[in-house]
Formats: C-alpha cells, structure tokens, sequence
C-alpha cells in the first residue's frame, strides 16, 4: 500500500516559498466534507459513506493499478454536483482557499464544462464556466489566490461509448470491431502500446472478455485501442472495409455499424491554434513517446500532461524537453504510481531525469479528491523519495510561473514573488 506523506514542519519550514500548480482537474478537486454534505442533501449515495473517513475509503487509492481504475471515484462523485451551480461555484471558491492554506499563489483548474451539465437540467456548458468563475472570483478577493480555468476536449468519453453500445447484440460498432491483426499491426507501427502484445494471442488475451462484469469493465478495451486508430483516416477507412470483407465471410448480406465520430477523431488542436488558444494534451501516461510527439506536433501543444513515457524513446525526450525547452511538463508524482504510468520505484522515476537534464517542468496534484494530497505533500514526497533539492522544488514553481497560461503582463508579479523567494540551498 503507497499513502500520501505526513506533512512535517521541516517542509513547511523550507518549501514555504510562492506556489504554482498547473494540472489540476477541478471535478478532482473537491472536499471530502464539502461531497459528503452534498451527497446527504440531495440523497445522492457515495457508497453508503455517511462520515468524512468513511467517504475517504470509497475514493481514495492506496494500490497502484491504473488510470480507469482511479477514475472510476468519478462515476460516484460527478453525479452529486452535476447540475447544480451553486455547489460547482462553491467547489471552486474552496479551490482558492485550500490553495491559499499550502502557500499557492496561482493555479489552473481543468474540467470538461459538459462532464458537470445535468441531462435535461436547466445548468448550461456555458453556465458551468461561468459558475466556476464566480467562485474563483470571491476566492481571489478573499484569499488572494489568482485562479483561471482550462477548458477540457475529452478523447475517450465513457458516457458517449457507453450510449453506443447499447443493444449489442443486434449492432456493431465500428470502434468496437477492429480485425485483432490490424490492431496489432498498427499498434506496433505507430508504437502505441497495447499492454506489451507483441502477437495477435497476446491481444486477444488483453481485450476479450470471458467473465460476467460490468460495462466499466468491458469499456476499458476502448481505452487501449481507440489511441491506435484516433485520428488516422487511413486506418478508420480500413477498418470500415474490413468489416465488409468478415461480414461477407459469414454470409451477412446487411449490417449496421454505429460509432461515436468525436471518439474517432483528436481533438481540435489545429484550430485552437489558430485561434491562438493556449494548449495544454495528456500524453505520455497511458500511452507511449509517439503519444507525445503526435501531441506537439499535430495537437501544436505548449505543454503535456504527465508525459512520463516519452522517456521510453530518448530521441524523442532530446528533441522536445533537452534540445528545445519550450515545450512544459506537468508532472504529477503521486498521480503517476497510483494510475501506473510509472512503477513503483522513486528514485528511478521521470522526474529524477528531467531534474537532473534540467528540463522545463513542475510539480501538480492531479486529483486529489482521488489521493488525499496538498501541493506541500507532492514537493516533500518529490523531496524524500526522488531526490530533488529544495531549491530544485523552487526552480519547478518558476518553471510553472513562466509556463502558465496568463498574458506576459499577469506573469511578471507571480514570478517577481517567485524570484523574491529563491531559497539559498
């Protein structure tokens, strides 16, 4: 069992310089006292969780296993707050005052505004974000924390699949129909891992189902394959005639094949480049160093989330974060042990190398409804078990500062309070 550190005073006695954290899901971001009240309000069930620590055991991951396995506390929480602005409002201005409790002077919330809009309800997308503004706002005012929101495309929506694979006995799903050749061999083309299948046994054992389970369950197939195909006309349009051809085998003379084409196509990128929209991508997490290449170069990404794999292929990890140091890493310690992105071995891990390589990263929490951590547990965790200095700590919040999504002019008094701070050790 792994748990987040004991803050002691010798942390908060060194880190207590200025804070900036810059990957953090909002929806992942909510107090446990805050959930429970909400979930005995509305009469909305956590799992029969009636106190704080009782609620604590049904979210928080203490086991690595990976990314739809920590994930799943959001199929139990989302539905508390879904719909209602007022708590998506007091969510955020709680936000500022628990950023403001660990010494954070700015950070940057994400959420899909759709993920937290009611079916049927009278809360919009829009309404979402403009809650979520509110709250930033009062929390600002009160605590002096400057707050902003990131905007989320989802690759790999579990509601819409869902929705899609409804009365699969009588339809097919594109998506849900590769030939295990084709997806194997185009896996290893483009280096996008399938949980290490190197033969078509081998996939078939990581993706069929032989035992009765749930819908999460037999959805997690999607998690894998979809990153193989995303994107990629080519293969798309392969697939389609490939279905033909088996279902020509077996004497169909007519079938249905429904898809979901925003599961099939990589967010929009392109366009949020020219529109001059700062972009931050997950990549390098659960997917290989193409994921990350792909990233920056097609998606024209200013900065990736995790990205912990890109050091799998060392020319990649050259180009983009030694060669050229534009490109920012959002490193999550904690996060990447619990989802399995990285093994369990602190001192080998990424973050080791991208110190030492001097590489432009910083330190985040992820989710910490899901983990239990506070920006001062990550640094002190990053400190006692990966090695890092306490200055090191420090260049990872100017790192932040330079890398945030503010205008020129709001970054000079963050890193002006940043510079200020400098520790001499």
């Amino acid at each position: 069992m792994v748990s987040v550190p004991i803050v002691n005073e010798r942390t908060r006695k060194e880190l207590d310089f200025p804070k900036v954290e810059l990957h953090l899901h909002l929806d992942g971001s909510i107090r446990f006292s805050t959930l429970l009240e909400l979930s005995l309000a509305k009469g909305t069930p956590l799992k029969g969780a009636k106190t704080v620590e009782e609620l604590k055991k049904v979210l928080i991951t203490h086991e690595p296993a990976n990314l739809s396995k920590v994930l799943e506390a959001f199929d139990l929480l989302l539905p508390v707050v879904r719909g209602d602005a007022a708590a998506i409002e007091r969510i955020a201005y709680e936000m500022c005052e628990d950023q403001a409790a660990n010494g954070v002077i700015y950070f940057e919330a994400r959420y899909s505004p759709h993920l937290l809009v009611a079916p049927g309800g009278e809360l919009t997308s829009t309404g979402v974000v403009e809650a979520i503004k509110q709250g930033f706002d009062r929390g600002e005012a009160d605590f002096g924390v400057k707050a902003r929101s990131i905007v989320c495309c989802i690759r790999g929506l579990h509601q819409y699949a869902a929705k899609l694979l409804v009365q699969v006995e009588l339809h097919l799903h594109l998506d849900g129909s590769i030939r295990f050749s084709t997806l194997l061999e185009l896996s290893l083309a483009k280096g996008t891992p399938l949980k290490g299948a190197k033969t078509v046994e081998e996939l078939k054992k990581v993706l069929i189902t032989h035992e009765p389970a749930n819908l999460s369950k037999v959805l997690e197939a999607f998690d894998l394959l979809l990153p193989v195909v995303r994107g990629d006309a080519a293969a798309i349009e392969r697939i389609a005639y490939e279905m033909c051809e088996d279902q020509a085998a077996n004497g169909v003379i007519y079938f249905e094949a429904r898809y979901s084409p925003h599961l099939l196509v990589a967010p929009g990128g392109e366009e949020a480049f020219k529109r001059g929209i700062h972009r931050t991508v997950h990549a390098g997490e659960s997917g290989g160093a193409k994921e990350v290449d792909k990233a920056i170069k097609d998606m024209h990404a200013e900065r990736i989330g995790h990205g912990y794999r890109v050091m799998r292929e060392p020319g990649i990890y050259k180009k983009y974060f030694i060669d050229d140091r534009r490109i920012h890493l959002e490193a999550c310690p904690y996060s990447s042990i619990m989802t399995g992105a990285v093994a369990l071995d602190w001192k080998n891990h990424p973050i080791a190398s991208w110190a030492k390589d001097k590489v432009n990263f910083s330190i985040s929490r992820d989710d910490p409804t899901c983990f239990d951590n506070t920006m001062l547990s990550e640094l002190q965790l990053v400190r006692d078990e990966i090695g890092l200095t306490t200055h090191q700590l420090w260049e990872c919040q100017l790192n932040a500062a330079r890398s945030c999504f503010l205008s020129e002019k709001e970054k000079k008094p963050i890193i002006e309070k940043i510079l200020a701070a400098e520790p001499k050790h």
